[in-house]
């Protein structure tokens, strides 16, 4: 019922895209877990599918909205550095420390959201005191005496598969299972072609609005981006039309997106079946339900008249007939 009632500008409002099947049962699982104050949640995805808008998300729509949410890269600073980031430290904890000490991500966090990404990074011996925090929900300053109560949602996220990383002794197992408790995965871009044409109108607009143009992408630029891969998910396509927007001198993408779906596109090794299989469903699905719309269209006036033919309500044939580019003529 909350996520009903999210109409798609106050998800837009949050930054958040999503016409899928597939990311409405994300938004569903990641509402429930923020309306329960549910914390030790670990999000899952590919590089560039989002995983930090989710964290933003949930927290967003928890009773801490008005108290910090604080991010960190586990994979971005050095072992004895982040450590100090995390846990903060008392004055004359090493060399170089500032005097008067500083207080940790986790304190700073108090009441609000720690969001630890790519915590498949995170070094073993870390690894090992932030299970003891998961724990107690106490912290110890580098060079401290006496611990902390810290009350946050804790929210990690990773590319990486943990199992198997478990399995190699990288990744403490008794951590893994304290984190999985929550699992919500973010299916990548090319298992979701609805969300493409979506993102890529979102992205449209906001750049054309930033830089003062009025660009468009057809229904056949939309097809082309709709056929791609996309290996980079929702960053290489938000990119791809920025790019457009602010380098082509025509008034239409099309060419522009296609020279650049080609300069991006990298042959690999040859794809699971699976998985190739299911980009050719999607594909064969997202054209079989243009043909049926076009079909229907011929013997209709208008959506309401559709939807009564095609058997929808008529907001979803609102939605379908923009995803495909129609108009009643």
């Amino acid at each position: 019922d909350e996520l009903a009632g999210l109409s798609m500008r106050e998800l837009k409002e949050q930054n958040i895209v999503a016409e899928s099947v597939q990311m409405h049962k994300v938004l569903e699982a990641s509402l429930k877990l923020s309306r329960i104050e549910a914390s030790n949640i670990l999000i899952l995805g590919e590089s560039g599918t989002g995983k930090g808008l989710l964290a933003k998300f949930i927290h967003h729509n928890s009773r801490r909205r008005r108290k910090p949410f604080i991010q960190i890269n586990c994979a971005a600073l050095p072992e004895n550095l982040l450590e100090a980031e995390l846990f903060g430290y008392e004055r004359g904890a090493f060399t170089g420390a500032r005097e008067q000490g500083k207080a940790g991500l986790f304190e700073l966090a108090h009441e609000g959201t720690l969001f630890l990404d790519e915590i498949g990074d995170l070094p073993l011996t870390l690894q090992a005191k932030l299970l003891k925090y998961l724990d107690d929900s106490e912290i110890m300053r580098l060079g401290g005496t006496r611990s902390r109560k810290i009350d946050c949602t804790t929210i990690a996220a990773t590319n990486q598969n943990l199992e198997s990383l478990v399995r190699q002794r990288l990744f403490r197992r008794d951590l893994y299972y304290r984190l999985n408790a929550f699992i919500i995965k973010i299916p990548p871009l090319r298992e979701r072609p609805e969300d493409i044409f979506e993102l890529a109108g979102h992205f449209l607009q906001r750049y054309n609005q930033r830089y003062g143009h009025h660009k468009q992408i057809s229904a056949d630029g939309h097809d082309l981006l709709q056929r791609h891969g996309f290996p980079g998910n929702v960053r290489e396509l938000k990119n791809i039309v920025k790019k457009a927007v602010v380098l082509s001198d025509q008034p239409m993408l099309d060419d522009f997106i296609a020279r650049s779906l080609a300069a991006n596109h990298q042959p690999t090794a040859i794809e699971p079946d699976n998985i190739r299989l299911k980009n050719r469903l999607n594909a064969e699905l997202f054209s079989l339900e243009r043909r049926l719309l076009k079909k229907a269209m011929r013997q209709c006036r208008n959506t309401r008249q559709l939807a009564s033919e095609l058997g929808i309500s008529q907001p979803t044939v609102v939605r379908k007939m923009k995803r495909h580019g129609l108009t009643f003529s």
